[in-house]
């Protein structure tokens, strides 16, 4: 009995804990009805099985859909049916695959409108807004640049050899600062992925311990602008560019590597190592010697760069005389970006890292099999 009592009572507080930790409403094949075409709300519906990844993936945004518009408006409903298993409104609205979305207006429930967007939160608010009017609770969002003063400077910024900072040092009363803030913010977005080469940062002087920075530093005007390379932390180089978002990812990817544009995609450099470009050039299909292809390797395996193993392993595949690979593998990664709306910003970077360095191998062989051509 004392077991049934504490089954009975975990049950029930699963129950209740699954009911207070999302304001999105389930709904079956009985209750669809009643709950969506009847209600006299709007409805946002997702249609979704127990077994498809990109449900799951999606998931912890929709609960955060319906929490934001739950806040702010008693119009609109977020609504979740596991067509899998509900097959009668599945069939009903002859749902193919999963998740699939459909906008159901309080005033024409009869013609449902699928959503085609992506599966970010703030698409998927945008949507229920231009449909209803209704405005999401938004959250402040975190940012992405880090705040230093004279006590947090020397440790995180001189000491640390391992990457690079550009720094601003501003004031809140400063006019030219506070126009220089969107930009800083966006820039710190772009380059959030890119923390173990890149820090954007800021002193507000006006706000923090900041005296002996700017004595330090000279700092005579607002803002200021230094970047502290890695390879030498001791002597900052003043920014003299302009103060545009292009002017800074350009500088950055000058300085870093870094190699991003700026929607916050890689560019068609990132992930190469330049310095040893001039190596590869024709090795994919210049049927190279196994001495000089070992002698590469062991180049390679002396650099201190992330992007070394990959090459190596592509090396080896020529050395296997596995050349099919390079086509094949290109064709599969670029077929992944195609979706890559579904996957974490840090595999996307991977995946095309890894899609560079491979087409810079087919490149160089492709000149190579031209320049073959072109001697007969």
């Amino acid at each position: 009995m004392k077991f049934s009592f504490f089954a009975a009572f975990s049950v029930f507080a699963v129950i209740i804990d699954s009911v207070v930790s999302s304001n999105v409403i389930e709904v079956t094949d009985k209750d669809f009805d009643k709950v969506v075409l009847k209600s006299g709300k709007h409805s946002l519906v997702e249609f979704y099985a127990d077994w498809c990844g990109h449900c799951k993936q999606m998931a912890p945004t929709y609960d955060e859909l319906a929490d934001s518009f739950f806040k702010t408006s008693k119009d609109v409903q977020i609504v979740k049916i596991n067509a899998d298993k509900n097959r009668k409104i599945g069939d009903r609205y002859d749902i193919q695959g999963f998740p699939t979305l459909k906008f159901f207006n309080k005033k024409d429930v009869k013609t449902p409108i699928e959503y085609e967007g992506g599966r970010d939160l703030e698409s998927l608010q945008n949507f229920v807004t231009s449909h209803t009017g209704a405005r999401p609770f938004k959250v402040e969002k975190k940012s992405n640049v880090v705040n230093y003063d004279d006590n947090s400077f020397e440790k995180n910024v001189i000491d640390d050899t391992s990457k690079s900072h550009l720094v601003a040092f501003t004031a809140s009363w400063c006019g030219h600062c506070k126009k220089l803030h969107p930009v800083w913010e966006q820039l710190a977005d772009i380059y959030q992925y890119d923390n173990d080469t890149i820090i954007i940062s800021e002193i507000l002087t006006s706000d923090s311990p900041s005296d002996i920075l700017k004595k330090k530093y000279n700092i005579g005007g607002f803002p200021t602008i230094l970047f502290f390379s890695s390879d030498d932390k001791q002597n900052p180089i003043p920014y003299k560019s302009g103060r545009d978002l292009d002017s800074f990812i350009n500088y950055i990817n000058e300085k870093t590597g870094a190699e991003r544009t700026s929607d916050g995609k890689l560019t068609d450099k990132a992930g190469l190592i330049l310095e040893i470009s001039k190596d590869i050039k024709g090795i994919v299909n210049s049927n190279p010697g196994r001495k000089q292809l070992k002698k590469l390797t062991r180049n390679l395996e002396n650099l201190q760069n992330p992007s070394k193993n990959y090459y190596i392993k592509l090396i080896d595949k020529i050395l296997n005389d596995q050349v099919e690979f390079f086509e094949k593998e290109s064709n599969r990664l670029t077929k992944i970006l195609g979706k890559s709306k579904d996957l974490a910003q840090i595999k996307v970077d991977s995946i095309q890292k890894r899609l560079n360095i491979l087409n810079e191998f087919l490149d160089s062989g492709n000149d190579t099999e031209k320049e073959s051509h072109d001697e007969l």
